[in-house]
C-alpha cells in the first residue's frame, strides 16, 4: 500500500488489492494518469479526531475502550484520480477497532464516454471475508451490457471459481449487471479467486477506458441522456444504502457523514 497511512493495519487481502488496483491503474494510464482533489478534511478521517488535533499521526492516540465514548473507532482512506476518460477513480479503505475492515473502489467515466461504472466493495471481519462484489454497473437503463464488453467478462468467471453467490440488496438490484459478482468467499481458495478476479476486471476496464473513444454520431444525444440518468440512478441508489449510512453517522454523526457520502463516494457530475 505504499505511502497509505493504514498500511499494515489492513488484512492481508484489502492490502493486497489496493497495492493491485492501483498499480494496474499507472501501468495502463501512465502519463494520462492525475490526481483528482478531494475534500482535505476527507481524505483521512478518524472518528476520535474529527478536529484534527493529531494530524502528523492517528497513532497518537490511544483506542478507547469498549466503555468509554468513541467506542469502536472508526478511520478512513481516501485516494482519488482522474484520466482523460474517467472523471474519477475512487479507493477507500477504513478500519474499525471492532475488527471489521473495508474496501471501496469506484471507477466513474465522464458522461460523454459508454463505459459501465465499475464498482468493487470488500468487507472482512476479524480477518475473515465476509462480502466481496465486483460489478461494471451498466449505464442502460435495462442493465445490459455490451457484448462485446461481457464476453470477456463471463471468460474472466469461467476461469475462477467465485464461490456461492449471495442475495442482493434491494438498493442495488437496479444497479448491478446480469454479471454481477456478489459472494461470501468461504475458502482461502476462494479468497484468492475473487482477489485474482478483480484485479483482473480492473485492468480490462482500465484498458478499454484507455482507448474508447466519446459517443458521437447519429442518436448520440439520446445516448448521451441515457448515460447521464444511469449515473445520477447510481448515485442515487448507493446513498440509500442504510448499512453504510449508519455505520457512518455512528462514527461521524449525520451531518458529517451525508457530506462524505454525496461528496466523497457518491457525487454526481451532472
Amino acid at each position: 500500500m505504499g505511502t497509505w497511512r493504514l498500511r499494515g493495519h489492513t488484512c492481508s487481502q484489502i492490502e493486497a488489492l489496493v497495492a493491485q488496483i492501483e498499480g494496474a491503474w499507472r501501468t495502463v494510464f501512465g502519463s494520462d494518469f492525475r490526481l483528482y482533489q478531494l475534500d482535505r478534511d476527507m481524505r483521512f478521517a478518524d472518528s476520535i479526531d474529527m478536529n484534527k488535533d493529531y494530524p502528523s499521526s492517528w497513532a497518537e492516540l490511544m483506542d478507547p475502550t469498549k466503555d468509554e465514548p468513541g467506542y469502536p473507532r472508526l478511520m478512513l482512506e481516501n485516494r482519488a484520480y482522474q484520466t482523460r476518460v474517467f472523471r474519477k477513480v475512487h479507493l477507500e479503505v477504513g478500519i474499525r477497532q471492532d475488527n471489521i475492515q473495508i474496501l471501496h473502489c469506484t471507477m466513474y467515466p465522464r458522461l460523454e464516454y459508454d463505459l459501465p461504472i465499475l464498482s468493487i466493495d470488500v468487507v472482512s471481519v476479524k480477518d475473515r471475508i465476509t462480502l466481496a462484489l465486483a460489478d461494471p454497473c451498466p449505464v442502460n437503463a435495462d442493465l445490459r451490457l455490451p457484448e462485446f464488453y461481457a464476453q470477456p467478462i463471463r471468460e474472466m468467471q469461467e476461469r475462477y471459481s467465485l464461490g456461492k453467490a449471495r442475495d442482493i440488496p434491494a438498493w442495488a438490484s437496479s444497479i448491478l449487471s446480469p454479471l454481477a459478482v456478489v459472494t461470501s468467499p468461504a475458502t482461502p481458495e476462494e479468497v484468492g479467486n475473487f482477489i485474482k478476479y478483480a484485479i483482473t476486471l480492473v485492468r480490462y476496464h482500465t484498458e478499454v477506458g484507455r482507448i474508447i473513444d466519446p459517443v458521437s454520431g447519429a442518436g448520440a444525444a439520446a445516448r448521451l441522456q441515457t448515460i447521464r440518468a444511469a449515473h445520477k440512478h447510481y448515485c442515487t441508489q448507493n446513498l440509500r444504502n442504510l448499512k453504510t449510512r449508519r455505520m457512518l453517522e455512528a462514527s461521524f454523526g449525520v451531518e458529517w457523514s451525508d457530506k462524505y457520502l454525496r461528496h466523497i463516494m457518491f457525487d454526481f457530475e451532472g
